[in-house]
This record gives C-alpha cells, structure tokens and sequence, in this order.
C-alpha cells in the first residue's frame, strides 16, 4: 500500500500509533492466531478463492465501533490460495468475543488481485465473500457475494505466504504484507450489514472497477 490519499470519509479517522493486531487463518494457523471454534457465535467474514490455480489477494480497509465504544479503522490484508478460503472473526476484532456483533453498517473499501509463486500472464480473479453469526460454519441461507473479473495479470506472491492467511491491524504499518500495489488491480466498495438476529447481507457500492480510473491505496 502506498502513501496516497482517497476522498472517502470512512477512512478520514487517524490511527494510532500502536493499534491492536490480530492474526486469524483457516489452516495452518500462524502464532498468535485463533479461528472460530465449533459453535461459535461470532460474526465472521469469509473470502474463498474459486480459482484453482492462483491465489486471491484482497486488501481492506473498513471502520467500525467496537464493544467499548471507540471508533476502530481496521487494516486487513487477506490471501486465499487456490481453491481455499480465510475467515476473519469480526467479532474478535471489535471486542465482542464469542457473541453475535449488534445491528451495525460496515464500509468495506477494498483492492483485489491474483498472485502466485510463477508471474506473468494473467487469469480470472473469481472468488466469493460471506458473512454470518451464531454457528461455526455458514448455512445455506447465508448470502455468497460473488466477485468475478477476467484477465487479471498475475503478480508475485509474497515468499512468507504460504497457506491461507489474515493479517488485521488498527495499525497501516503492521497490516503491510504486500509492500507493492502495482498488481492489486481491482477496487471496489461494500456495506455489510448485520442484523438484529446476526444475519449478515452485503451490499456493493462500487463494482469491481480497475484501479487506473481510481485513487490508490488510502496508506
């Protein structure tokens, strides 16, 4: 992500110099980390990667209020490999443990992209997001918000990926993983939605759009 700037409000809060982290993954679970447990009554937020040879990259950046009360900008930077999918526990992040979060609207900005170990070419970004509460895994009520774009060049994979993995920060700095933006080559703007039962809709308010027609990178 680089230093630029991006005339949307959500991201007009300023962050703290040492903000909460948080490392969550659906395999291979890095230190520090944690995933849903069975029963679990969190809100979560799943993107599966539907290509079966590159991986999905999305990077996000969304403001929400937290359990206590403050107003938390959130950092996320997510790679799904082929065929394999990341879950971020939404309730975690915002201080709300193993319970449902309250009714609340969520601003997702985000950037998407294919990478893999071999670049050049390109391919098919084809993934699906998903929200939910109140169970471990998400049920066929549960809405899949599919995001598709043909030829799509294929960037490099940074070298400590190697499985599914989530990075979340407060802080910009701790959530860099991908330290070049040049083949983060899609924007797009969300609202999700949770309800008063924890039911999670999403909504776009940008369609996937190339980057070139857009501002960059907020940080």
């Amino acid at each position: 992500m680089k230093n630029s700037t991006i005339g949307i409000a959500i991201i007009l809060i300023a962050v703290v110099a040492i903000g909460a982290y948080a490392l969550i993954s659906t395999s291979s679970l890095a230190p520090g980390g944690t995933v849903a447990a069975a029963n679990d009554n969190s809100t979560k937020f799943d993107i599966h990667n539907n290509n079966p040879t590159t991986w999905a990259h999305v990077d996000m950046v969304f403001n929400a209020t937290s359990k206590n009360g403050t107003n938390q900008t959130w950092y996320v930077e997510a790679f799904a490999k082929p065929n394999g999918n990341v879950t971020i526990d939404l309730s975690n992040l915002l201080g709300y443990g193993n319970e449902p979060l309250p009714p609340m609207n969520i601003t997702i900005l985000s950037w998407k992209g294919a990478f893999n170990t071999t670049t050049g070419g390109t391919t098919d970004l084809n993934f699906y997001m998903q929200g939910w509460s109140n169970t471990a895994a998400p049920g066929s009520g549960d809405q899949k918000y599919n995001v598709t774009f043909p030829g799509v060049p294929i960037g490099p994979l940074p070298s400590q990926i190697t499985d599914n993995y989530v990075l979340a920060s407060t802080n910009a700095v701790q959530a860099e993983v991908l330290d070049d933006d040049a083949f983060e080559v899609l924007f797009e703007q969300e609202i999700l939605t949770v309800d008063s039962s924890g039911k999670v809709t999403l909504n776009m308010i940008t369609p996937p759009t190339l980057c070139n027609l857009l501002a960059p990178h907020p940080v």
